[in-house]
């Protein structure tokens, strides 16, 4: 029989991520299991001994799709032998005390960690105890989700466009939102004409995180392009040395997970490409599926974290929890680049909001002149209003909300924080016009205005308009 143990009887060795008399850290301690989690080494260990090993993390929280996803993973790889699994699956006690599938497999080779559900610290603590407990200097470090389809050969193909990157770039990472499946319609995966997505960013919620989403790469491709430096957490294929170098933040519970990464991987030197042709299939409507029940948890300390990190120094009063200069140690960003290339390679400004009109589109050509990025630090940021959630015009208006076409902000919005100009006091009539607004320079309002609508005081009469 399985039996579901914590991590702390199966791994028992107690390890501190952030030094004890850390005031944050201590009162930021995770759980006893995460304590229990095997500590990395100072250093990077020798390398696996199997030529071309793929170390596979997989992160389950009640999803029935997981054993179809691994079972897919070893019938289709070339070589199932370089495949090694680090799978953590948090379900029910009824689940994990049955083995799964796959374990009886002769070309298996993993270990699967079995988590009582409720004892869930977050996605992100999940795929940092895979890392921190399994991962054992495979040459190749894949992380997915747990409901996922693949194209045959999928392990060479990963490793083909992977070297292709390596000439374009030394520590180049593969990462996208994969184009969609449905267990449903089996063996029927949307190719699209071999088109594969890349990364965008389209605007930002109240929390601070950036709305990631794919856009279709334009054209066809015979080898992986380069992208906006965004990472998509349900695909990555990189070197093994990564995990060392951009380890999972276990602080964050889900929110701002992409957004930290991107930015973290990206000033360690790291650059994000996106494959020539689709490898692999992600399932995202998943009706049946159980979320990460976030609301369980606190979230307050994990957004201060998210703004910390990607907005950088600020006034210490909006970081309660994280003042100003607060050293985030390996969760940190690197030192091979800094904000400012950051913010010019992706067009992501998130101390003022900001989203480059490419940004939204996940074009990386992006060029951002010195008179552009002094206008856009020299901004007050616009106030990230609450999206209402309306669906349509009508529903927008029924909420009491403003609907706002052609804004880099959320298109239903509070009536109570109104973005008339987006918060661009200032603001030159060619960088209005670049971002869609209308320069209107003897206005008794702001100078840059967006086109919204023009509607009487009234909720009645707005919604009338339609």
């Amino acid at each position: 029989m399985y039996l579901a143990l914590s991590l702390v009887l199966a791994l028992g060795v107690p390890a501190q991520l952030l030094p004890a008399d850390d005031p944050i850290a201590e009162a930021d301690a995770l759980s006893h299991v995460l304590e229990s989690l095997q500590a990395f080494g100072d250093h990077e260990q020798p390398r696996s001994t199997h030529p071309g090993s793929i170390f596979v993390s997989l992160v389950s929280f009640r999803d029935d799709q997981m054993e179809p996803t691994v079972n897919d993973m070893l019938d289709k790889a070339a070589d199932p032998s370089r495949i090694v699994f680090g799978i953590m699956c948090q379900d029910k006690l009824e689940v994990l005390q049955k083995p799964f599938s796959f374990e009886s497999r002769s070309d298996f080779n993993g270990k699967v960690l079995r988590l009582p559900y409720k004892e869930t610290r977050g996605t992100c603590w999940a795929r940092h105890a895979v890392q921190r407990a399994l991962y054992n200097n495979e040459t190749y470090y894949m992380q997915l989700d747990s409901h996922h389809r693949f194209t045959q050969n999928w392990d060479e193909k990963c490793i083909d466009n992977l070297n292709m990157a390596y000439k374009k770039s030394a520590k180049p990472i593969l990462t996208q939102y994969l184009n969609g499946f449905s267990p449903a319609t089996e063996g029927q995966l949307n190719t699209e004409g071999d088109r594969v997505t890349r990364l965008s960013a389209i605007k930002y919620y109240e929390t601070g995180k950036a709305r990631i989403q794919p856009e279709h790469s334009p054209g066809l491709h015979v080898e992986p392009q380069l992208q906006i430096a965004l990472i998509s957490g349900h695909f990555i294929f990189c070197d093994g040395s990564w995990v060392y170098e951009v380890p999972y933040d276990p602080y964050l519970i889900f929110e701002g997970e992409e957004d930290t990464l991107g930015l973290r991987s990206y000033t360690h030197g790291w650059d994000m490409y996106h494959t020539a042709k689709p490898l692999a299939w992600h399932y995202y409507e998943r009706p049946q599926g159980y979320r990460f029940p976030a609301t369980r948890f606190n979230t307050d300390n994990s957004e201060a974290r998210l703004r910390r990190i990607t907005e950088g120094p600020g006034p210490a009063s909006d970081y309660v929890r994280y003042p100003e200069g607060y050293d985030f140690g390996q969760y940190g960003l690197g030192a091979d680049r800094g904000w400012e290339d950051y913010f010019r390679q992706s067009g992501i400004f998130w101390n003022k909001r900001y989203l480059h009109e490419k940004t939204r589109k996940g074009d990386p050509n992006i060029v951002i002149s010195d008179e552009e990025y002094e206008e856009i630090m020299n901004m007050t940021p616009w106030a990230v209003t609450r999206d209402c959630g309306g669906q349509s015009m009508q529903d927008c208006f029924n909420r009491g909300c403003r609907w706002v076409e052609g804004f880099p902000g959320p298109y239903c919005q509070d009536m109570d924080q109104p973005l008339k100009d987006c918060g661009f006091p200032g603001v030159q009539k060619h960088s209005c016009e670049s971002l869609g607004g209308t320069w209107v320079p003897d206005s008794p309002g702001p100078d840059c205005q967006y086109g919204v609508p023009k509607f009487p005081g009234d909720q009645a009469d707005r919604a009338g308009e339609l």
